[in-house]
């Protein structure tokens, strides 16, 4: 049963709506996605931690929801905003509508909003605070909710260590004696992620956000993954798994925390926007389509010993590198997609034939 309900921007802004979620309030940083597609994997992606989630594609829901695409255990969005909503779902992988989805896992969404006009404003703003109210019309004492999220909005570095990373290592690869060991740093990592890992021909472990660089000095290579952390709060951590002079891989915020421990400077997007991006590989010339998902930005300007492999096509800001004196592969994005295009897949093999030289030197 829909209910009249109520968005509610920090700023002040106001959208009215329909509930098809769960019967219940949430704040959050708002952000838009720009995909067509791909729904529940961006709201399964543990990097979507605290995000309430405003979809540009005017219509949401068409195919479902099913148990394969998930790319962790629960729903991690604070919230769901769309312009339509389409509750019959028509696919044959279908298991359920994503209304359904949502109430299970105790989100809640709004439909009828005016989208365009909520993502021009947050196009300018960048990410700013919001909350989805059910059943609700606006009030003073509401946007004051979310004004208060603003000024102590949840802690992500210690939500990363505590909620979202595994709690104890584990082997993901159903094989074992593959060639190569991984070690997977878990700040967030999608299944998907680790799929692609074990498909590059490792034999991927994964351990838990605070693990020492001692736990894993006996493993071929590193892997920083990506999640919703501040990529400055373990710089320490970090600068240990390099001294390790393993060849190391990380996506995300897994990059940014590399970069930061390189003096590079972090800061915030100034857009809220996700979803697909044009970076140019700069080693090929060729223009690639990326799945982006970071509240974060890291400036490589004036970083020493680094070499750009990746820029964005529209502002030039690097977006990957790799290193003159050690074997890192790093990129802002994630290889896989998932959601979204696979142009840049290869990241994964390239990283095998980084560790394979790396070793044999």
């Amino acid at each position: 049963m829909k209910s009249d309900s109520v968005l509610i921007l920090e700023n002040g802004m106001c959208f009215g709506g329909s509930s098809f979620g769960a019967d219940t309030e949430s704040i959050g940083n708002i952000v838009f996605n720009t995909a067509t597609a791909g729904y529940q994997e961006i709201l399964t992606d543990p990097a979507s931690k605290g995000q309430i989630l405003t979809m540009t594609y005017p219509m949401v829901g068409s195919y479902g929801v099913n148990s394969i695409d998930a790319q962790s255990e629960r729903v991690h969005s604070a919230g769901l905003v769309v312009k339509k909503y389409v509750n019959r779902p028509f696919h044959y992988r279908s298991e359920m509508n994503l209304g359904q989805y949502l109430k299970k896992f105790q989100v809640p969404a709004i439909e009828g909003v005016d989208t365009r006009k909520l993502v021009i404003t947050l196009r300018d703003t960048g990410p700013i605070s919001a909350g989805i109210f059910i059943g609700k019309n606006y009030s003073d004492s509401l946007l004051e909710k979310v004004k208060s999220y603003s000024k102590g909005e949840l802690d992500l570095a210690v939500t990363a260590t505590t909620i979202l990373t595994t709690r104890q290592p584990y082997r993901f690869s159903n094989l074992v004696n593959k060639r190569y060991r991984v070690a997977v740093i878990d700040f967030g990592v999608k299944r998907s992620t680790l799929q692609k890992l074990d498909e590059a021909n490792f034999e991927v472990h994964v351990f838990p956000a605070n693990t020492s660089a001692a736990d894993i000095a006996g493993f071929d290579a590193i892997f920083l993954s990506h999640g919703p952390e501040n990529p400055t709060v373990n710089s320490n951590q970090v600068e240990s798994f390099l001294e390790l002079r393993k060849p190391i891989m990380a996506i995300g915020v897994g990059q940014q925390m590399i970069a930061h421990s390189k003096g590079s400077q972090v800061t915030k997007q100034k857009s809220a926007g996700q979803g697909g991006n044009s970076v140019r590989e700069m080693t090929t010339g060729q223009v690639k389509m990326v799945n982006s998902n970071s509240m974060y930005y890291s400036d490589l300007s004036n970083v020493k010993d680094i070499i750009i492999n990746f820029e964005d096509v529209n502002s030039n800001m690097a977006q990957g590198f790799s290193n003159s004196e050690s074997p890192i592969l790093a990129v802002s994005f994630s290889p896989e997609g998932t959601p979204g295009p696979q142009d840049t897949l290869h990241l994964y093999s390239d990283f095998y034939r980084l560790v394979e030289t790396s070793i044999h030197k």
